[in-house]
């Protein structure tokens, strides 16, 4: 006979998460019922979904217990149930039946993606994803969600829901969320090799360094050591190194090893590479060269350098620039110094190049390009007039030539020239300066071409002063008509204006010599004298452009009576 049998449940209560411990999960529904047994009996749970659905059994409760918990339900819908009480007698008729709903919260879902793995869980639990990968919390819960990713794996940080980076997430509100969590499998270190050594030598006894190691299968944990021991490296990519190498490293003469390490997992030490310590070159002493000095456009030269510590890899440089060296011995060098390098006047500096290990550059001597000039025996000429060039230090060229030029005009242009003469270096040419006012200079050209090697200072071409010597005629009677004075003297000029009177009348220039202006009847319309003075176009020697003035007689008629 079952004995314990049971009451009327005490009721079946519809979960609500405000009602609820905050770590209690929201999708859920608690029923309790009244135990009439004395913990002698079991209890069969059944559940239907809706008051019309069928029941079916989802549970039996030990003995002792009248609660239970359905986590198996889904938010929106109805829940009843109803319970019965089984002994060693038998099972009893079943309560009365009672039925709520889940009450409402948010849904958090966790997605992991990658070719990874890890476990994403949840505090509160509910998620706890490979398995669980979505759980329902009561609203306005705190949930944080922590990423393990699994051995040889990485995680890359969250995303959605509010989450980024890779440190634990925490989310509260009332909204749903996705959240995804990407796991990568950890990449494995490939084995690194060596390529070549930047520097791959340096001088026994030299500063510390940096050395640029170059090869593949670098990674930032990759170190580079030298003789096996590590030294600070820097990583600058896949294919590159830098370690700092100290002064020690270097206080022998010998060979160091190279190698770079690259830790597990995977990994390894690259095949060595060879490091050279050498004993330095001497540094070079320069003490004379000969010749010290050449013309400007001058030959190539062989230029003799004479000095100590010279081997036979130094270098004679020409301005900083290397030239062909013979090495004579160790106190004497040779080099030929091209003719381009005389195209310069002006110092220049030559030194002796030992190159490293060690070695260096030798203080420097001086060598003097000598230009060519010219000079002039006078800065101002008249027209006609004579002006004497001096040349010194040609180049003596066999086809050099000298030329009287317009200045600023063209190179090809000249109007007066002379051969200098082949190995002659200075002479002087005496020229006519022309007869056309302006600035003239003399040239040195070079090779038969019209290459200028050096200039005269201008010379300028200037118009003489005119002077009146005479009048023809010399008077004239008073009234008389308009008339052609013929005016005689010299240093007439091309473009030289008269006046009669004070007032300026036409002039037509016959020659250096003579003028003639046309003289109005109003010029002689009184008796006296009238001065006529003629001009020459301005730019004149320092007696200035106005020539004397010269007075044309003006007299009175003379009647003869018969």
């Amino acid at each position: 006979m079952f004995r314990a049998g049971l009451r009327t449940l005490a009721g079946l209560v519809a979960s609500v998460a405000a009602l609820l411990p905050s770590s209690a999960p929201a999708q859920q529904l608690s029923l309790s019922w009244l135990d009439n047994s004395g913990g002698q009996a079991s209890f069969v749970i059944q559940r239907a979904t809706g008051s019309a659905g069928t029941y079916g059994q989802i549970a039996q409760a030990p003995a002792g217990t009248a609660t239970y918990t359905d986590t198996s339900v889904s938010l929106g819908s109805t829940y009843c149930y109803r319970v019965a009480a089984v002994n060693s007698a038998g099972t009893s008729a079943f309560s009365n039946s009672a039925c709520g709903s889940p009450s409402g919260g948010f849904t958090v879902t966790v997605t992991e993606t990658g070719n990874g793995s890890g476990t994403v869980t949840s505090s509160p639990a509910g998620i706890n994803c490979g398995t669980a990968c979505s759980y329902t919390y009561p609203s306005s819960s705190a949930v944080t969600l922590t990423a393990t990713p699994a051995s040889g794996s990485t995680f890359g940080g969250w995303s959605g829901g509010g989450c980024s980076g890779a440190a634990p997430c925490t989310m509260v509100g009332n909204v749903s969320a996705s959240v995804t969590a990407p796991f990568t499998i950890a990449s494995v270190n490939p084995v690194p090799a060596i390529s070549s050594l930047a520097p791959s030598s340096a001088t026994q006894g030299g500063p510390a360094f940096t050395l640029t190691v170059t090869g593949t299968g670098f990674v930032p944990a990759s170190t580079v050591q030298w003789n096996g021991s590590m030294r600070t490296t820097s990583f600058v990519s896949a294919t590159q190194l830098t370690a700092s190498i100290p002064a020690s490293d270097l206080a022998g003469a010998s060979t160091a090893a190279v190698t770079v390490v690259t830790p597990a997992p995977g990994g390894g030490t690259a095949a060595a590479a060879t490091f050279s310590i050498v004993i330095p070159n001497p540094v070079p002493t320069l003490t004379s060269i000969a010749p010290t000095t050449a013309p400007q456009n001058g030959p190539a030269l062989s230029l003799t350098v004479n000095g100590s510590n010279f081997i036979p890899s130094s270098v004679v440089q020409w301005n900083g620039s290397g030239r062909p060296t013979t090495f004579v011995g160790a106190t004497q060098l040779t080099a030929s110094i091209a003719a381009s390098d005389l195209a310069a006047a002006g110092p220049a500096t030559v030194t002796v190049l030992t190159a490293g290990p060690g070695g260096g550059t030798s203080s420097a001597q001086a060598f003097t390009v000598i230009a060519p000039s010219l000079t002039v025996s006078a800065s101002t000429s008249v027209s006609g007039g004579s002006i004497t060039a001096t040349l010194s230090n040609s180049p003596g060229g066999s086809t050099d030539w000298l030329g009287l030029s317009a200045v600023a005009s063209a190179d090809t242009s000249f109007l007066q020239h002379t051969d200098v003469g082949a190995g002659i270096t200075s002479r002087t040419w005496t020229v006519t300066m022309p007869a056309a006012p302006g600035s003239y200079e003399f040239r040195l050209y070079l090779n038969n071409m019209y290459t200028v090697a050096a200039r005269s200072a201008a010379v300028t071409v200037v118009n003489p002063t005119p002077k009146i010597t005479s009048l023809s005629p010399s008077s004239v009677a008073v009234g008389s008509a308009a008339f052609t004075l013929t005016v005689s003297g010299s240093g007439f000029a091309s473009g030289a204006t008269a006046t009669v009177g004070g007032q300026v009348r036409a002039v037509t220039v016959v020659s250096a010599t003579q003028v003639r202006i046309a003289v109005l009847a109003g010029d002689v319309a009184s008796v006296g004298n009238v001065q006529v003075q003629v001009t020459n176009p301005g730019g004149c020697v320092s007696g200035g452009c106005a020539s004397n003035t010269v007075n044309l007689g003006v007299v009175r008629n003379r009647w003869r009576f018969h």
